[in-house]
């Protein structure tokens, strides 16, 4: 199953993103957490950021209608005890493979008002690891670039 997010506008308009090193990933430094001793635990200063990519990104990779249903008989855990580290991985590996083709979009929505417009505008970006969208693959390819 292939899910599509999008760079939550708020978000955009209030300049928050998550933080990314020079070649683009984020949250490089998150497994660091779990080497700390037991009795220190990272503050929420230092966990904000990755609480916020979890709320706007990866609670949609779990699905937010699935995790209703699923907090209804587990009514004493949170979403913290639903996801998973493959879904947040997973939804790290979207984030960078498409953030900047979102950010394009968000400037072509904006420069362009009528939809005709839009659609006609040019495309520059393109995913950092897998072919974009409506791509023929090759016999036996999988689509991933040789950043992938």
């Amino acid at each position: 199953m292939i899910y599509v997010f999008h760079i939550n506008t708020d978000d955009n308009e209030n300049g928050w993103f998550p933080p990314s090193n020079s070649s683009g990933k984020i949250y490089v430094n998150a497994r660091g957490w779990t080497s700390y001793p037991q009795d220190s635990k990272p503050t929420y200063d230092q966990a904000e950021h990755f609480l916020r990519f979890l709320d706007k990104y990866v609670s949609h990779a779990v699905g937010n209608h699935y995790f209703l249903q699923w907090s209804k008989s587990n009514r004493s855990k949170t979403f913290l005890d639903k996801v998973t580290a493959s879904d947040i991985a997973y939804t790290i590996l979207v984030y960078e493979n498409t953030k900047e083709v979102w950010e394009e979009e968000v400037q072509i929505k904006a420069r362009y008002k009528n939809d005709e417009e839009r659609h006609n505008a040019t495309h520059h970006k393109k995913p950092k690891y897998h072919v974009g969208r409506g791509k023929h693959l090759k016999r036996f390819g999988n689509g991933w670039t040789d950043n992938g």
